[in-house]
């Protein structure tokens, strides 16, 4: 369990597909009538630029609203990322490809989350 929550606080990101709202999603992100957030195959809320977990909205940068789903953000960075395309990452195929480039399943850490 210790060892999770410092993966948590270090931001060590989980691989993202959207796979809708998992029973175990903290109740802190459901909002009725907000859309389902954008979640790992953990059924963790994830940046879906840099894939990296968000514990609590408390500890996002911010959250848009996309074709259906809610999509909250590690740094501010990947908020305005998001912004400018956010087809590029809705369906977690930008994750997996930047994952891929770096020899692995999980994509890179976002440096201004640290």
């Amino acid at each position: 369990m210790a060892a999770v929550l410092l993966a948590l606080l270090l931001g060590c990101p989980a691989p993202v597909v959207p796979v809708g709202v998992a029973p175990g999603l903290p109740s802190a992100f459901r909002v009725e009538g907000a859309p389902p957030p954008f979640v790992n195959d953990d059924g963790q809320v994830a940046c879906a630029v840099m894939g990296d977990v968000v514990a609590a909205p408390s500890m996002a940068a911010g959250f848009r609203d996309h074709a259906g789903r809610r999509y909250w953000f590690c740094c501010d960075s990947c908020a305005h990322l998001f912004d400018d395309a956010p087809d590029r990452y809705a369906d977690g195929s930008y994750l997996r490809e930047i994952g891929k480039a770096h020899g692995n399943t999980e994509p890179p850490a976002c440096e201004e989350a640290r």
